[in-house]
């Protein structure tokens, strides 16, 4: 099966809209890239498209992200 499986969602993620304006919200965003990221990969496994970076990608989520990392 070939496509969106979950309808896209990690594109919703990477493309919320909220102001940046703290710290802490830009290392927010920062989590959001990733947490989009994780979940484009979780996306293609599931539509059979593969993304070997799953399991990498869900471990640097659970653990705290990749500081300063962003697509």
């Amino acid at each position: 099966m070939s496509g969106g499986s979950m309808n896209y969602l990690y594109m919703k993620v990477q493309d919320a809209e909220f102001s940046e304006g703290t710290e802490s919200r830009r290392m927010f965003r920062l989590h959001l890239n990733l947490v989009a990221r994780t979940l484009r990969a979780i996306e293609w496994n599931d539509s059979g498209d593969g993304d070997d970076n799953e399991g990498g990608l869900i471990d640097a989520c659970l653990s705290g992200g990749v500081d300063g990392e962003e697509n």
